[in-house]
């Protein structure tokens, strides 16, 4: 929704200025929600956001599958997706850094970051493929898209109901590392006592 809401909603002919309206709320609450958000990822930790940003996006989900050609539900949809985005932002980072720490916190950003790309791009290419799909007489075919794109999302809702539920089991201690890790660590800790 987020990289190719606003194409597919001025092609199925979703308001113009609502989806400009969009983009301005989008905005606001990244600027708003960011700082918010982040305090309270200090204060209660990263799990809490998560669980709440993946059950949050089942519901757009289901929404835009049976009720993409209404204005409101389109629009409505698209703003909490950037509440989701926005979330899963500030609180993904903080919760793998507590859990596995900060060496392989890095590794692990740059592998959710590479997969999110590919995601990324998999939508895209799958939007323009659809609108190679969905073409007749030069036209877009709204009917064709609207299924395709139903289709998108409701493999999308499965995907994070999948998600709430893995996010449900999913604790906040911190990761033990096998024996040599804390042997090598050791005299670290003790040369730094004895100074």
């Amino acid at each position: 929704m987020i990289n190719t809401g606003r194409t597919f909603g001025a092609l199925i002919g979703i308001n113009g200025n609502a989806l400009q309206f969009a983009g301005i709320i989008q905005m606001l609450f990244t600027l708003i929600l960011g700082p918010l958000l982040g305090i309270l990822v200090d204060k209660k930790g990263g799990l809490i956001i998560l669980r709440i940003v993946s059950f949050t996006c089942i519901l757009p989900s289901i929404l835009l599958t049976f009720f993409m050609k209404n204005d409101f539900i389109f629009i409505l949809c698209f703003v909490v997706y950037v509440l989701v985005i926005t979330g899963l932002a500030v609180s993904a980072g903080p919760f793998i850094m507590e859990v596995y720490g900060i060496q392989e916190s890095v590794i692990l950003d740059g592998i959710i970051s590479g997969l999110s790309k590919f995601g990324d791009l998999t939508t895209t290419v799958s939007a323009f493929s659809f609108s190679l799909i969905c073409e007749t007489d030069g036209q877009p075919d709204k009917t064709c898209l609207k299924q395709k794109y139903a289709i998108m999302y409701f493999i999308s809702g499965v995907c994070c109901c999948l998600s709430s539920l893995l996010l449900m089991f999913e604790k906040q201690d911190k990761f033990i590392y096998g024996d040599e890790i804390l042997i090598e660590e050791a005299p670290l800790n003790i040369e730094l006592d004895n100074k």
